[in-house]
């Protein structure tokens, strides 16, 4: 560090500042004050086909953003979350759901996620040849 120089706030690798993320949280953690679980799909469309995924290119980052965009807000700022599979789509691949909770409450997720599979077991599964 240059002598004299004196950082107020540091950067993770994202870019984004320690405040930002506080700020973010606490946006995100706001849905909290009335609910005690947010259910969200896991992926906001099936997964792609191998031979369908661009691998270069200007759609692939919509592709990416699409199947991730409600991962992240969760991982961002670090809540529990869970994934739990509910079924199988078209293509015969799992169709998940996600659970996210309040900080340090994975226990009522670990919970919620033991319920849903005791009462709607996940099909026994394999993938198809095709993937």
């Amino acid at each position: 560090m240059t002598a004299g120089l004196k950082i107020k706030e540091s950067a993770d690798a994202s870019g984004f500042t320690r405040a930002t993320l506080r700020y973010v949280a606490a946006s995100i953690n706001a849905v909290f004050d009335g609910a005690d679980v947010v259910l969200t799909p896991l992926c906001a469309s099936p997964a792609p086909l191998v031979g369908d995924r661009p691998n270069t290119g200007v759609l692939r980052s919509p592709r990416r953003a699409n199947t991730s965009a409600w991962l992240v807000p969760w991982n961002v700022i670090g809540q529990p979350d869970i994934s739990v599979p509910v079924g199988i789509d078209h293509h015969g691949l799992p169709t998940l759901i996600q659970l996210a909770g309040r900080t340090g409450d994975e226990a009522t997720l670990l919970g919620l996620a033991s319920e849903i599979e005791t009462n709607r077991p996940f099909p026994r599964w394999t993938a198809p040849s095709n993937t």
